[in-house]
Formats: C-alpha cells, sequence, structure tokens
C-alpha cells in the first residue's frame, strides 16, 4: 500500500519495531562516548526551503503551553546523502514497514536522532514547539517515531492536520493523546499532523530516532 493510500487519521503505536540484535547495536552506539551530537538552542523553527513551498504555511506553533529546550542532534541522512555510519543499521531496518504495516514508501527523506537533555525545572504540563514534520501537502510524507530510551519526556499528537498548502495555521492545537516513550517502541504518522516532544524532569535524557519518509 503507498503511503498516498494509508488513513491520515491513523497514529501507528508498533510496541517492538526493530530487532534485538539491531536494537541492541544501536543502543550501544548512540551510549558510546565516541557517539557525535551536535547542540541545537531550540527543538524546532524551520521552514521548507524548497522556492515552491515559500507560501505554505509555517511548521511551528507556539501557545500559552509552549516551552521550548535545547536538543542535541545526530544526522544520519538528508534527501540522499548520508552522514552517519548508522545508516546502515537504521535503513534496513524500515523494511519492516512494508512486510508488516503495508507502508511502501519510496524513498527515505531524513533520519536523525534527538536527545533533550534532562530540565528539573521544566514547566509542569508544557510542551516544545509543537511542530509538522512537512508541509510539503502536495506529496504524503509519514513520520516514523522510535524510541530509545524508556523516558518521562511524553510526545504529544494533536488533533489538527495540515489540510492544503493554502490552509491558515490552526487557531489553536487540541491533544490528541500523549505517549510515554518506551525504549523500542515506534510511532508512525502523518507528516502533516500537529506534534510535540516534552523534555523530561526525571529521566537523564530522552533519545529518539525521527525518519520522514515518502
Amino acid at each position: 500500500m503507498k503511503l498516498s493510500e494509508l488513513n491520515k487519521e491513523d497514529i501507528i503505536i508498533i510496541p517492538e519495531f526493530y530487532e534485538p540484535d539491531t536494537f541492541a547495536t544501536i543502543k550501544q552506539a548512540v551510549d558510546s562516548q565516541e557517539f557525535s551530537w551536535f547542540y541545537n538552542a531550540q527543538t524546532s523553527t524551520t521552514n521548507s526551503k524548497r522556492p515552491e513551498d515559500q507560501n505554505e504555511i509555517k511548521n511551528w506553533f507556539v501557545d500559552e503551553k509552549t516551552e521550548d529546550s535545547q536538543q542535541y542532534i545526530h544526522g544520519v541522512c538528508f534527501e540522499g546523502k548520508v552522514f552517519s555510519k548508522l545508516y546502515h543499521v537504521l535503513a534496513p531496518a524500515l523494511e519492516k514497514l512494508r512486510l508488516h504495516h503495508s507502508a511502501d514508501f519510496e524513498k527515505i527523506c531524513r533520519i536523525k536522532l534527538n536527545s533533550i537533555p534532562r530540565d528539573r525545572g521544566y514547566p509542569e504540563g508544557c510542551y516544545n514547539v509543537p511542530h509538522l514534520d512537512s508541509v510539503v501537502s502536495d506529496i504524503d510524507h509519514w513520520s516514523l517515531l522510535v524510541y530509545i530510551n524508556d523516558s518521562d519526556g511524553d510526545t504529544l499528537f494533536f488533533n489538527e492536520l495540515l489540510v492544503d498548502k493554502n490552509g491558515a495555521p490552526p487557531d489553536k492545537l487540541t491533544i490528541r493523546e500523549r505517549l510515554s516513550p518506551k525504549a523500542n517502541m515506534a510511532a508512525f504518522f502523518y507528516s502533516g499532523r500537529w506534534h510535540a516532544s516534552s523534555t523530561p524532569k526525571e529521566t537523564n535524557r530522552r533519545v529518539v530516532v525521527n525518519h520522514v519518509l515518502m
């Protein structure tokens, strides 16, 4: 089934995404002192840079519950360019989406890892910047999040979707569900769904592999 045939309302939760050996390899790499992380002062503020997308809506949203955090990023690949040896572990694992979830994607647009460090003073009930993983509404993109560790930094999925490229940003966002990160659990959803991470207050860090597929 092509991604365009999937139901954009669905948020598919996969309790054990990677095979045990694959997950162990990823975890060992991520926990290594030699693994490279690059500092970002914020979690999400960028729009599409394609000229044909310049009139599209912004892909981030700020409301009274938004309290953004710092984040560390490890880039794996972007639009065909590979930046990390971990690509050769992560990319083949995506075949599980074809075999078990009927998601016949054509292209890996992006893979990166995000690590949000603990902040004991993070305000209760807040979340990082709500955003869209894609504002290219004439192409069906789907996102896959795979959590690397158990964490108290929930992911929030909102009801609102990007409907069309001429649509206005929503007046407000309403929470559809919260997902508490569990090691090796995945969430597969339409990239035009508004969603947000939150910052751990108890766990040392919150690590997730973020994919965008087409």
